[in-house]
């Protein structure tokens, strides 16, 4: 085993002692996977994490809540061991790990897609990432915190953040962002949050995506779905689905008003006919577009249709 360097463990009950009467060399590991972690299982790694010099990627797969039982400092005592700079964590976040200023310190990759956080507790934990150049996040709120200052995160390139509504959106700065998904459970009050977090940070999305988790479309104000592309105008690629947009939008869309620089669009329209009209009219415009999709409330039966009436009008315009 003296070249082993990735470690990926499907936790059962006995699994993590017998591992570690093995002779591994631990201080080589590069990444270590541990899905099925269990609370109480914790303190069986502890050994196995002091020697973990060289790690770079943990992922903990925790799968239930940590009971009252397990000491928190022992808990503690495991995460302040080791700088990984890449970290997942699904389940949820064990809370020694918030209060722990080694493990996040040196991070430049954090994912806690799969394990939904607390506003609050977001917020405790980024303001401790100083070096996070990627984050992907689930973040979830009854109400923002009143008084709540930016986080400023300055060397973040790429963001995949979920939010259950407007309220649990963070107060973030990041200026030198470049890819940014948004995608929530309730969309409404969305889109000015988005805009805010934009214009606060005068960042310049070259990717942008944003969507609803639910297949109801929502009705967008024009004011609202116009402010955000004025602020993506430099954009290459801008997708937002599951908002209708209003049709002088659209109208301001296909004219080459807005957004001039997309090379890839993705509109959700109110029908297929409106969607293509807007389609024609801005392929007259621009060259610069190769790759444009849309959502609309229209049945399935009516699918096979409306792919053979785009595809007449990819061909006639070679995209």
């Amino acid at each position: 085993m003296s070249r082993l360097s990735d470690i990926t463990i499907d936790v059962t009950d006995d699994m993590l002692s017998i591992l570690l009467t093995f002779q591994i060399p631990w201080h080589q590991l590069n990444s270590f996977t541990i899905r099925g972690l269990k609370q109480f299982q914790i303190p069986d790694i502890i050994c196995a994490l002091r020697a973990c010099t060289s790690l770079i990627l943990l992922d903990l797969r925790m799968v239930d809540e940590p009971p009252p039982e397990v000491s928190q400092e022992t808990i503690k005592d495991t995460v302040t061991l080791f700088t990984p700079t890449d970290v997942v964590l699904a389940g949820y976040v064990p809370h020694a790990l918030i209060a722990s200023p080694v493990v996040w310190a040196a991070l430049q990759s954090l994912d806690t897609e799969n394990a939904p956080l607390e506003l609050q507790v977001f917020s405790c934990i980024i303001r401790q990432c100083k070096k996070l150049t990627s984050l992907r996040c689930f973040v979830v709120n009854e109400g923002r915190i009143s008084g709540a200052s930016s986080i400023p995160l300055p060397h973040l390139t790429f963001l995949r953040l979920g939010v259950e509504n407007a309220s649990a959106f963070p107060m973030l700065e990041a200026p030198s962002l470049s890819t940014l998904e948004v995608f929530a459970s309730e969309g409404s009050e969305l889109l000015p949050c988005i805009t805010s977090f934009i214009t606060r940070s005068r960042m310049r999305v070259r990717a942008f995506s944003c969507s609803l988790d639910h297949a109801v479309l929502l009705e967008t104000p024009s004011e609202s779905l116009r402010a955000l592309l004025f602020a993506l105008e430099g954009s290459a690629s801008v997708e937002i689905w599951r908002f209708i947009w209003p049709q002088d939008v659209l109208d301001e869309l296909a004219s080459g008003s807005l957004l001039p620089c997309a090379e890839v669009l993705g509109v959700s329209a109110s029908s297929f006919d409106v969607f293509l009209a807007m389609v024609k009219r801005r392929l007259q415009q621009t060259t610069g577009l190769y790759q444009i999709g849309g959502s609309m409330p229209e049945t399935i039966e009516d699918f096979s249709d409306m792919k053979s009436r785009l595809h007449q009008v990819e061909e006639a315009h070679n995209i």
